[in-house]
């Protein structure tokens, strides 16, 4: 069985990012800008909304007490084609209804060649962080810089906001260490990879790779993994 669909604003036809699920129910977005829910038993659409731009990012799911919800962003690209508004809208979903609980926009800049806006996931927080969800986003305020943004869940009130003069396109990693302390670590554009404090934003260490380094970084105990654009893979110890 399939599942062919069309929104009200059909025309790219593609769907860049990884579903998301629970229980019977799929989550994804496409590059018109449609999220939907569809059950996966039934292959029928649950519900669908218009996010307004293409969506390359996975969405993200959270399953709360006060319900189960989504985390998504999306980019400007076709938005910037026409001159259109050139603005990074960054919501909370309820996954059951597709109604959206709130949003927050940020300025962000058009390149038709390196999209601006949300290319990651975020980071939705747990432990001593639980009541934040951290967002990358990518030529804000210069077309080489971005922010990383902590919402809090709950209001989608700017907890902490923290300029970075290189924009990064990577999903932030959240590690925990062995005392229960979270960290967070993003790899940027310039080749440096950051770990942070994800409670403020501030940069414990930086480590320079020297080039673009685009990809999610994984973790597993001590050791960081990445591949970078000067073809190297990096095992990288945190101490």
């Amino acid at each position: 069985t399939k599942l062919v669909y069309a929104g009200p604003d059909s025309n790219k036809h593609g769907i860049e990012n990884s579903a998301v699920a629970y229980r019977n129910l799929m989550f994804m977005c496409d590059n018109d800008g449609m999220m939907f829910a569809v059950d996966i038993n039934t292959m029928q659409i649950l519900w669908m909304r218009n996010n307004g731009d293409d969506t390359d990012a996975s969405l993200v799911l959270d399953v709360a007490p006060d319900g189960v919800f989504l985390y998504t962003g999306n980019e400007v690209d076709k938005r910037g084609e026409d001159g259109g508004e050139r603005i990074t809208n960054v919501r909370k979903i309820d996954a059951m209804t597709g109604k959206q609980v709130w949003q927050y926009d940020i300025p962000t800049y058009f390149d038709a060649a390196v999209n601006g806006g949300v290319l990651g996931t975020p980071i939705v927080g747990q432990g001593s962080i639980g009541d934040l969800v951290i967002f990358n986003i990518a030529r804000t305020t210069a077309p080489r810089e971005g922010d990383l943004v902590a919402l809090d869940k709950a209001s989608g009130k700017v907890i902490w906001r923290r300029h970075l003069s290189n924009y990064s396109w990577s999903s932030p990693t959240l590690i925990t260490g062995a005392d229960g302390t979270p960290y967070g670590v993003l790899p940027d554009s310039d080749g440096a990879v950051h770990l942070f404090n994800p409670a403020t934003g501030a940069d414990y260490s930086v480590l320079q790779l020297g080039k673009n380094t685009e990809a999610t970084i994984s973790a597993y105990g001590d050791m960081l993994v990445v591949a970078s654009y000067d073809r190297h893979i990096y095992g990288i110890k945190i101490s």
